[in-house]
């Protein structure tokens, strides 16, 4: 059986490697966290819903092309459209024991009617681009390869925060930079 294109593109196995995918429940995000499990990773899977990361597991598990040296899977309850909730999980993540190989930013709504989140942001903005930034930035200096962004990674133009603001607002890390900090912009991350 040919492999997929994920443990191809890496070449190599990645036992003891902490990878997370978001999204990881459906379609694309689904798929890279299989390919990462049969490399040896251990990958959380994350949903809004923790009942659809424990269904992505069981349906990883049973559809492997291998049996053997495969890694870990974790399911994990994840909003993105929260920054409480991101904050959470980063925490979680950063408490693992494992060097956290890779971030995959797979998670996206598309087309859902108006709506503001608890955080004041238009959800389908903040769930696309600002929680993936959010997560990212928490998890940065753990990050080992870099973050793989699915979504697309040209956000809308407006009212942006810079990485100053969001890191003020919600309690990050201390600034790297002055006031004049970019602004948020996802492609950035891209390795």
């Amino acid at each position: 059986m040919q492999k997929r294109a994920c443990c191809r593109v890496i070449g190599k196995r990645l036992d003891g490697q902490l990878v997370i995918v978001t999204g990881g429940s459906f379609g694309i995000g689904r798929e890279a966290a299989r390919s990462f499990y049969e490399l040896g990773a251990t990958v959380v899977i994350t949903s809004r819903a923790q009942a659809r990361a424990d269904e992505a597991k069981a349906w990883i598990e049973s559809n492997c092309e291998s049996k053997d040296r495969l890694g870990a899977l974790v399911p994990c309850e994840l909003d993105l459209g929260s920054f409480k909730s991101t904050e959470a999980f980063a925490q979680l993540m950063l408490a693992r024991p494992e060097p956290l190989y890779c971030l995959v930013n797979n998670a996206a709504l598309m087309a859902t009617p108006f709506k503001l989140t608890e955080d004041g942001w238009e959800t389908q903005y903040q769930v696309n681009y600002l929680g993936h930034f959010y997560l990212t930035l928490m998890l940065l200096e753990r990050l080992e390869a870099g973050v793989v962004l699915l979504p697309d990674p040209n956000p809308p133009l407006g009212d942006v925060p810079t990485l100053l603001q969001l890191r003020r607002q919600h309690r990050c890390a201390q600034p790297t930079q002055d006031e004049g900090a970019p602004t948020v912009n996802p492609d950035v991350f891209v390795d």
